[in-house]
């Protein structure tokens, strides 16, 4: 069971509008094999570095126009619903501080942007606990940032979400827009052997464009 075909059929027997990957290698050698979504792909323009990825259902997809970020490491897309939403994909690399304020900078833009007219969800790896409001400043950045949107968070995983070797935190995230959160139907995590990271799930009550 490769990766590509795990995540294809995510969103097509999942029945999941989108997926948001982070930290993928490039070149996306395995697009090709994406039959039936259609994948949006952001690259890192440093050689070496993982890019973020959006992988979009065919319904969906018609409905998705891509945003320019200023930061490296937020992705966003305007999705065509009602009201229109605003989803952005986010990689924080562990233990570099000052990616934080890049990354609150490019999800204020946003905010300045569309904040007036959508909602937004803002999800990924975060490698901060957001749970804990009383930690170090990247986490106090996050959670000033979040109380100025507003966003809140979905309670996808009580335990963890990410483990190796035997360790285990909480460090991935689904943010969303409070009229968003209380359309929330479902949330969920669960593990697979292709990664060492937990795939986050939420279903919101969403409706289509007529």
């Amino acid at each position: 069971e490769s990766r590509e075909f795990y995540l294809e059929a995510v969103a097509i027997w999942g029945k999941y509008d989108l997926i948001l990957i982070q930290e993928v290698s490039p070149p996306p050698s395995w697009f090709p094999s994406i039959t039936t979504c259609t994948p949006i792909y952001k690259p890192f323009p440093v050689p070496g570095m993982r890019g973020l990825l959006i992988i979009a259902h065919p319904y969906t997809a018609r409905l998705i126009r891509c945003i320019d970020t200023p930061g490296l490491h937020t992705q966003a897309i305007e999705v065509n619903m009602t009201p229109p939403l605003i989803v952005v994909n986010v990689y924080r690399p562990p233990r570099d501080t000052s990616v934080v304020a890049e990354i609150c900078a490019s999800l204020a833009t946003l905010h300045k942007q569309y904040g007036h007219s959508h909602d937004f969800v803002v999800a990924g790896d975060i490698n901060e606990d957001l749970r804990d409001q009383t930690g170090n400043l990247c986490n106090v950045l996050f959670h000033t940032l979040m109380a100025w949107f507003p966003l809140d968070i979905i309670p996808c995983a009580q335990d963890y979400t990410w483990h190796r070797n035997g360790s285990y935190s909480c460090i991935d995230f689904i943010l969303a827009s409070p009229t968003l959160s209380d359309q929330l139907q479902q949330a969920s995590s669960c593990q697979h052997n292709l990664a060492d990271h937990k795939l986050l799930t939420a279903t919101f009550k969403i409706t289509p464009p007529s």
